[in-house]
């Protein structure tokens, strides 16, 4: 772990920079990057992919609660789908990285079904919240067979399995990559670039 100062975006400030190389089993090795500042309370976080570097989907079909400990490394500007929850997790200006497994994607849905509950105003509202949370249940129970997919424009997000095989890996076309949200990130066209090319 390596601390450093720089400037606060916020407030201009001096800022601390926590860098923290970290290395995934089954993965490779991952840039941890945190930014606090003491005077205005901004913290930002990001993870970097050392690797890869090309806009992938990743698609894994979670079929049992073993699959459930499948890890998950999202980025700044991944994007998570559930399709069978109609759920999804798009970055936004102040993205968080997170690396966890299925199952703790599936308690952060179920989270935030649960705020939104909360906020409901009507019956309707609250009819299709309670109905995403049993669905969400369901498929932490593993009563439920669903689709979880991942998008990375930088390639910095990834699903990750013992058995690897069963993680469909696609790069993603430029259309593609246009229709994705990117975060606090502007996606530029630059030359295409091999992974472990300098």
């Amino acid at each position: 772990m390596e601390t450093d100062e720089a400037i606060c975006p916020s407030c201009g400030s001096k800022a601390t920079v926590i860098q923290t190389q970290v290395n995934v089993p089954f993965f490779h090795d991952l840039f941890l990057i945190t930014v606090k500042c003491e005077k205005c309370g901004l913290k930002v976080s990001d993870v970097i992919n050392m690797r890869f570097g090309r806009p992938i989907r990743c698609t894994f079909h979670v079929q049992s609660l073993e699959d459930l400990n499948a890890k998950v490394v999202r980025s700044s500007t991944s994007t998570i789908r559930i399709p069978e929850l109609g759920a999804s997790m798009e970055p936004g200006p102040a993205a968080q990285p997170f690396i966890t497994n299925v199952e703790g994607v599936l308690h952060r849905f179920l989270d935030i079904a649960q705020t939104l509950k909360n906020w409901s105003t009507t019956p309707q509202e609250t009819q299709r919240c309670e109905q995403a949370i049993n669905a969400i249940n369901k498929a932490i129970s593993g009563q439920l067979k669903f689709t979880i997919i991942l998008e990375d424009p930088l390639g910095n997000g990834m699903i990750l399995l013992r058995d690897q095989k069963r993680v469909k890996v696609e790069e993603l076309t430029k259309e593609e990559v246009k229709e994705l949200k990117t975060g606090p990130y502007m996606i530029l066209e630059a030359r295409s670039i091999k992974p472990d090319e300098e």
